[in-house]
């Protein structure tokens, strides 16, 4: 199942709808849902970035920024809770009010979650930045019911160079290595990626960049096609016009294929009926799933 928001005539920088697809063949995605805001039970939400993750208890979460005040400005968080990917329950946290040392953060970007398997908690991992200062990683813990944060969030990683942000973290487990890919304004080309053997500290920064492009990008993560050893990194070529994602492939994470764009001619990867989507997520559901979702909002 694929997660994004859409830029289109119709879609401003500033109202993002979520919308899902599904993915059949893992090369072509397909829109089967988008909810509205005033419809705050079923698959939501008007924000940017959105970011699901299958927790391994029966439970799914999704993560994404709040953007209260624009483009730019949010300084919250959303997390979300379902059982069956159809009714959520969700909250807002603001971390200016949550957190002291944070009133005066500039951004809170591209939430992502991860279970930490040493403390058994689910660590929710973001941008951010103090003030008009560079962006790093920084990391928190979600309380059981993931409708808070817990724990003051702490660096993850940040750049090696001085003066360099990086934003859009993305974790993967491949093995006993964390693969963590990255946004970065360093160089050409935005898509990096460091390596730790452990969940929190010890990242590695590789300065090679991974994507193809020539033209910028963010947004990377990583999914494994089902039954493969395969990778596909994915990425939003925001500077391409119009906007589109981008893919490569990869068994080792040292060397990189690119597949192509959505809809590119000789790329495999291909929509059916959407254009310009952005900030991509991507995570495997069970054909039961699958189904369900489209008998719900095919209603709708």
């Amino acid at each position: 199942m694929i997660g994004y928001y859409p830029m289109t005539e119709e879609v401003s920088e500033n109202i993002h709808p979520c919308w899902i697809g599904r993915k059949s063949h893992a090369r072509t995605s397909s829109p089967c849902a988008h909810a509205e805001q005033e419809q705050p039970t079923a698959l939501w939400i008007h924000r940017r970035i959105p970011y699901r993750v299958d927790c391994g208890d029966g439970t799914h979460r999704c993560a994404g920024p709040a953007s209260s005040y624009g483009w730019g400005n949010n300084r919250a968080i959303i997390l979300m809770k379902s059982r069956d990917l159809i009714y959520w329950t969700a909250a807002r946290v603001d971390l200016t009010r949550r957190f002291r040392g944070y009133r005066h953060m500039g951004i809170a970007w591209a939430p992502e979650a991860f279970y930490d398997p040493c403390h058994r908690r689910m660590m929710v991992y973001f941008a951010t930045r103090m003030g008009t200062g560079c962006n790093s990683l920084v990391y928190s813990y979600a309380d059981p019911a993931f409708r808070t944060l817990m724990t003051t969030p702490r660096p993850l990683f940040a750049s090696p160079r001085a003066g360099k942000s990086v934003v859009d973290g993305d974790i993967t487990c491949v093995g006993n290595r964390y693969q963590l890919f990255l946004s970065t304004d360093d160089g050409a080309g935005n898509i990096r990626q460091a390596v730790s053997n452990r969940l929190i500290g010890s990242y590695v920064y590789d300065p090679t960049k991974v994507d193809p492009e020539t033209v910028g990008t963010e947004a990377p993560m990583v999914w494994r096609r089902h039954g493969t050893d395969t990778h596909v990194l994915m990425y939003d070529v925001y500077a391409a016009k119009p906007n589109n994602m981008g893919s490569s492939e990869t068994t080792d994470f040292r060397t990189f294929r690119a597949i192509g764009r959505f809809n590119d001619p000789g790329s495999p990867m291909k929509t059916t009926n959407f254009t310009s989507p952005k900030h991509g997520a991507v995570v495997a559901i069970t054909p039961s799933e699958a189904s369900r979702l489209e008998r719900y909002f095919g209603r709708r």
